[in-house]
């Protein structure tokens, strides 16, 4: 019963997409050779035992 919030980030416009803490979030591709910068407050070593992984067609319509 969560809700879904979906955002389609493209090369014409220039933005920042910012997650807060406690959101689950996942990403796909739409066109070949797209690339994705991901920021954080945190660096690898600190997170190794804090990632939660969800069936991935649990909330996202991944087909449209």
């Amino acid at each position: 019963s969560l809700r879904v919030y979906e955002y389609e980030l493209t090369t014409n416009k220039q933005e920042i997409l910012y997650i807060p803490n406690g959101f689950v979030n996942g990403f796909k591709a739409k066109e070949e050779n797209s690339k994705l910068m991901i920021m954080s407050n945190f660096g690898l070593n600190e997170i190794k035992d804090d990632q939660i992984r969800f069936d991935q067609n649990k909330w996202a319509k991944w087909n449209s």
